[in-house]
C-alpha cells in the first residue's frame, strides 16, 4: 500500500491548491482576498438581480476527490486528521462498520481494496478511463464501497456526465446519509444545470450535517438569487459574511441586493467596505458606480459630486465619471454643467452616442432649440441606423417635438430638412414622404428653390428603399411647384412605364397639358388614363373622367380656367 499512502500525502500537501478546483474557487478565506469582483450587478438600480454569481464556476473538478486526503473524504469528515491517521489501507479508516466486515471477509476486500487503490492512482495521473475501469472492478466486488461510487461519481462529473455522477453522490447517500461532500456535490451538479429547488434541498441537508462551511451558504444563496427568492439570498450572505468578515463576493451581493431593494444606507456601508477590501484597480470603476447609486438614492448629491470630482482626477478623466457627474447636474437642474461634462466626453471620444442624446435632453430642459436641431443633424450624419435603432423612438420624437413646436411660431424649411435627415436614417420613409408634401404645399417656389438639390437628395434616397413610385410622384410635384413641367412630364411618363395603372400621373399629365394650352393631348391622355385604369376604377369615377373630358373641350371653347380643379 505505499503507493495508496503516497498519494493520501500528496493530496494532504496539495490540498489548498485543490480545493480551488473542486468548487471553482468559492470560500476559502484567501480563494476570496484574490477573487476579482464582478460586474454582473452593475445595473441593479435599473433591472434587478442579474443571475450569475462571483465566484462559482463548474461543480467540481478532478483531481479534486484527493483534496482531503482520500480517506477523509470517504468517511465524509472535512479534517485532514482521518487521512492522516492512514496507515496500511484506505479501509482502516472507514469505520468500524468497515473494520467488522473487514474481520469476516479479508480476502473478498483485499481484492476491492487493491483496484479501489488502483483507481485512486489512476486519478492521481489523471488517468480516467483507467480510474473508473478499476472503480467498476470495486464495486463489482464490493457494491457497497462509498468510495468508488464517490470518486466515480466525481469522474462523471468532471466529464460531463451529469445523470451518472448524480447517481453515484445519490448511491453514496442511501449507503452513507451523514456524508456530507455527497450532498454538497450533488447539489453543485443541480444547480449547475438550473435545478436550483434541488440544489437548495441538497444544501439545505449539508448545512444541517455541518454549519460552518461558508461555501455551501454562498452557494446556496446563489440559488436563491435565480429564483429571485432575494431576502433568503442576503440571509445566506451575512451569514457569510459573519464566518469570513471579508469576504468580498458576498459584501458584493449583500450591497447589490440592499441597493435593489432600496436600502441605500446600508448599501452605501457595503460598497465603502469594498474599496478598502480590493485593491483590485480594475474594479474601482464598478465600486465606484455602486457607491455614487447608492448616495444618489439617499440623494446626498454634494456628497455624490466629492466622490466624483476626486475619481475623475484620479482617473485621468475617466469617461464613465463625466456621464455619472453629468447625471448628478441634470438632477440638480444644473444644466449648463451637465453640458460641460457631455460636451467633454463628445472630446475626447467624438463617436459618443449616449452623449450627444443626454446633451439634447439638456438642451431641452433649457428650450434651446436651435442647438437641438443642430446636435440632431450631427447625430444623424455621424452614426447609421443600427446604432440609432435603439434610440429610434426617442430621437424621432424629440425631432417632431421641436419642429411642431417651432413651426407653431414660424415655419422654418431648415426644419424639415432636419425631419428629412432624421426619418431617412430611422428608416421611417413614410414619415418624410408625408413632410415632402408638406414642404411643397406650405412654402413658396424661391423659397424652396434654394434648397432644391438638397430635396432632390432626399427624394433620391427615398428611390433607393425600394419606393420608386413615390420618390417618382414627389420629383413631379416638386418640378410642378418649380414649374419645371418638361421635367415633371419626364418623370410622369417613368411612372406610367412603371405603373400604368395609376391615374393620378395621367391626371397630372393632363394638368400639363392644360397649362400649355394643349387640349387634343389632355384629352387623349384622360382617354388613355380610362383604358389603361377601368380595372381600378368604379363606374362613378369612369363617368366623372369622360366628364372631364367634355369640360375640356368646353373650356377649349371658353377659355374657362376649370381645369386646375383636381378629380382625384
Amino acid at each position: 500500500m505505499e503507493e495508496l499512502e503516497l498519494a493520501i500525502e500528496l493530496g494532504l500537501e496539495v490540498s489548498k491548491e485543490l480545493s480551488k478546483k473542486i468548487l471553482g474557487e468559492t470560500l476559502s478565506s484567501e480563494d476570496y482576498h484574490n477573487n476579482k469582483l464582478g460586474g454582473s450587478l452593475a445595473g441593479l438600480a435599473t433591472g434587478g438581480v442579474v443571475a450569475s454569481l462571483v465566484g462559482i464556476t463548474a461543480p467540481l473538478s478532478l483531481p479534486a476527490i484527493l483534496v482531503a486526503g482520500a480517506t477523509g473524504v470517504a468517511l465524509g469528515s472535512k479534517a485532514e486528521s482521518n487521512a492522516k491517521k492512514a496507515t496500511n489501507s484506505l479501509v482502516e479508516q472507514v469505520g468500524d462498520f468497515f473494520n467488522n466486515v473487514l474481520d469476516e471477509v479479508a480476502d473478498f476486500f483485499d481484492d476491492y481494496e487493491e483496484h479501489l487503490s488502483e483507481g485512486i492512482l489512476s486519478l492521481k495521473e489523471e488517468d480516467y478511463q483507467e480510474a473508473i475501469i478499476s472503480f467498476n472492478r470495486a464495486l463489482e466486488l464490493n457494491p457497497e464501497c462509498l468510495e468508488a461510487y464517490f470518486y466515480r461519481g466525481c469522474i462523471y462529473s468532471d466529464c460531463e456526465y451529469y445523470t451518472e455522477a448524480i447517481g453515484d453522490f445519490s448511491k453514496v447517500i442511501n449507503l452513507s446519509p451523514q456524508m456530507v461532500e455527497a450532498y454538497d456535490y450533488r447539489g453543485h451538479i443541480y444547480a449547475l444545470q438550473k435545478q436550483y429547488n434541488r440544489a437548495i434541498n441538497d444544501y439545505n441537508k449539508s448545512i444541517s450535517l455541518d454549519d460552518s462551511d461558508p461555501d455551501i451558504y454562498f452557494r446556496r444563496a446563489y440559488c436563491y438569487l435565480q429564483l429571485k427568492s432575494y431576502q433568503l439570498a442576503q440571509q445566506d450572505f451575512n451569514t457569510v459574511i459573519n464566518l469570513i468578515p471579508d469576504c468580498i463576493p458576498a459584501i458584493y451581493w449583500r450591497g447589490c441586493i440592499s441597493l435593489e431593494f432600496k436600502k441605500y444606507q446600508e448599501a452605501f456601508n457595503d460598497f465603502e467596505l469594498l474599496s478598502t477590501l480590493d485593491n483590485n484597480d480594475e474594479n474601482e470603476e464598478e465600486i465606484f458606480i455602486l457607491k455614487i447609486q447608492a448616495l444618489t438614492g439617499l440623494k446626498k448629491y454634494d456628497q455624490a459630486l466629492v466622490y466624483c470630482n476626486n475619481f475623475i482626477q484620479k482617473t485621468n478623466d475617466n469617461v464613465e465619471g463625466y456621464f455619472i457627474r453629468a447625471s448628478l447636474y441634470m438632477e440638480l437642474e444644473k444644466y449648463e454643467l451637465a453640458i460641460n461634462d457631455y460636451s467633454q466626453i463628445i472630446k475626447n471620444n467624438g463617436k459618443n452616442l449616449e452623449a450627444y442624446l443626454l446633451l439634447n435632453r439638456c438642451f431641452l430642459a433649457k428650450q434651446e432649440f436651435i442647438n437641438i436641431i443642430d446636435n440632431l443633424n450631427i447625430i444623424v450624419n455621424l452614426f447609421n441606423y443600427s446604432e440609432l435603432e435603439e434610440y429610434e423612438e426617442e430621437i424621432f420624437n424629440l425631432t417632431e417635438y421641436i419642429t411642431e413646436t417651432l413651426n407653431e411660431i414660424k415655419p422654418d424649411i431648415n426644419l424639415f430638412l432636419v425631419k428629412f435627415s432624421v426619418g431617412l436614417t430611422l428608416k421611417k420613409d413614410e414619415y418624410v414622404v408625408d413632410n415632402i408634401y408638406r414642404l411643397i404645399d406650405i412654402f413658396s417656389s424661391d423659397q424652396i428653390k434654394k434648397y432644391e438639390l438638397r430635396i432632390l437628395d432626399y427624394i433620391s434616397s427615398i428611390g433607393k428603399h425600394n419606393n420608386q413610385i413615390e420618390s417618382c410622384f414627389m420629383k413631379v410635384t416638386l418640378n410642378m411647384k418649380l414649374n419645371k413641367y418638361d421635367v415633371a412630364m419626364k418623370d410622369c411618363f417613368e411612372i406610367i412605364n412603371k405603373q400604368p395603372d395609376n391615374i393620378n400621373v395621367y391626371l397630372i399629365l393632363m394638368e400639363i397639358y392644360m397649362i400649355h394650352q394643349q387640349y387634343d393631348d389632355a384629352i387623349k391622355i384622360v382617354k388613355q388614363g380610362i383604358k389603361q385604369c377601368q380595372g381600378n376604377l368604379q363606374v362613378h369615377e369612369i363617368n366623372e373622367l369622360k366628364q372631364l373630358i367634355k369640360d375640356i373641350k368646353k373650356e377649349e371653347n371658353q377659355n374657362v380656367p376649370w381645369w386646375k380643379k383636381r378629380v382625384f
